[in-house]
């Protein structure tokens, strides 16, 4: 899992409470040079396939992405204000000045 901590850590909490930690965690690497080791990830998943759409497919998967997906958006237009603008961080006047 990717992203924020809260958002890693209530996904966390939910698996630890459906039960699907060794689901997740059991998975074997889907990057694998010999074709029995891919071929056993492949059988894994659709093994428990119902399992991990049924966890992903929760409500809360949309607005969870759409949060992570404006956090990343307000981290790039800060770098970029940092780049060009000296940023609000560096500078007094505009940290003062926020609207």
């Amino acid at each position: 899992m990717t992203g924020s901590v809260r958002i890693t850590k209530k996904a966390t909490q939910r698996m630890n409470q459906e039960g699907l930690t060794d689901v997740f965690l059991n998975i074997l690497t889907s990057k694998a040079a010999s074709i029995t080791s891919y071929l056993g990830y492949v059988s894994y998943i659709f093994l428990n396939l119902q399992q991990i759409l049924a966890f992903n497919n929760n409500n809360n998967t949309a607005e969870t992405r759409l949060h992570l997906y404006q956090g990343v958006q307000r981290a790039r237009e800060e770098m970029v204000n940092i780049l060009v603008n000296r940023g609000r961080k560096y500078n007094k006047y505009r940290r003062r000045k926020t609207k």
